[in-house]
């Protein structure tokens, strides 16, 4: 991938993260711009938050930009959830721009971006890289027994209803072709908070020519509380079925290709 010119868009909502963005975009900046004939494009999807994220964001931009890193905020008018606002900002990178991969991550630095260029070199051959957890290398490096139970248990649920060409369908550390992004309904797609995660990726999965997992190590967010309702669980337990047995996403002509023929390709 470093011998022609790549163009990555990166989406992060953003709700009261005024103490944590910043945490996330320095490193951000200084992995990208060391990636030869890479350039990076940062969306900050921010839903109007009290404490001035926005506006945050908006001095790092002015002091950081340039040809090879650039950040700017998408304005909305209010808290909608974390679905509408990555529908919003996915369709903003691909209508404004023309990026060739489209990667999704949190703004708390759960996601490291340490971990990116593993997902351009996985990309080589791939229209979907997962950050997974839960194959070799991967981890959750500070959870309590509990949570590492209760998120194994609702990825095999995930597993069972959707398909088990990925070991990973919970995790927001994704990374998208943007001629996969293009195939997909997001206008269509309903599923609130992080069920849109599992919907996103489920449809992507129908679509995409090959798909491969990279480990990611994930950790607790550094600033500030816990951002998941304690409802999330429940809720996405009912979701799942309704994704999976909702209208399917019809496979244009020009993907002939079955789905999970990829690395993860009958992956636990």
């Amino acid at each position: 991938m470093a011998t022609r010119n790549v163009a990555l868009a990166v989406v992060i909502p953003t709700y009261n993260e005024a103490d944590a963005i910043t945490t996330l975009l320095r490193p951000l900046r200084e992995i990208v711009t060391l990636r030869p004939g890479l350039q990076t494009s940062v969306l900050v999807v921010d839903d109007n938050s009290p404490d001035g994220t926005a506006k945050v964001v908006e001095e790092f931009a002015a002091a950081n930009n340039d040809h090879l890193f650039s950040v700017e905020v998408l304005h909305r008018p209010r808290k909608e959830g974390l679905g509408r606002a990555y529908v919003d900002g996915l369709q903003t990178v691909l209508r404004k721009g023309a990026p060739d991969f489209v990667l999704q991550m949190d703004a708390d630095m759960s996601h490291d971006p340490a971990h990116i260029p593993s997902f351009l070199d996985a990309a080589h051959d791939a229209e979907l890289v997962v950050g997974s957890r839960y194959v070799a290398g991967g981890a959750t490096a500070d959870w309590a027994w509990y949570r590492r139970v209760l998120s194994r248990v609702g990825n095999a649920y995930a597993r069972a209803f959707l398909g088990s060409a990925i070991s990973d369908y919970t995790g927001g550390f994704n990374l998208f072709s943007a001629d996969l992004l293009r195939r997909l309904p997001l206008s269509e797609m309903r599923a609130p908070g992080y069920g849109f995660v599992v919907e996103l990726k489920y449809a992507a999965l129908r679509q995409a020519r090959q798909v491969r997992e990279v480990p990611i190590v994930f950790v607790d967010r550094r600033e500030g509380g816990s951002k998941i309702p304690s409802s999330t669980i429940p809720r996405n337990l009912l979701l799942v079925p309704l994704i999976r047995f909702r209208r399917p996403v019809m496979r244009p002509a020009s993907c002939p290709d079955p789905p999970g023929t990829g690395a993860a390709a009958g992956r636990p």
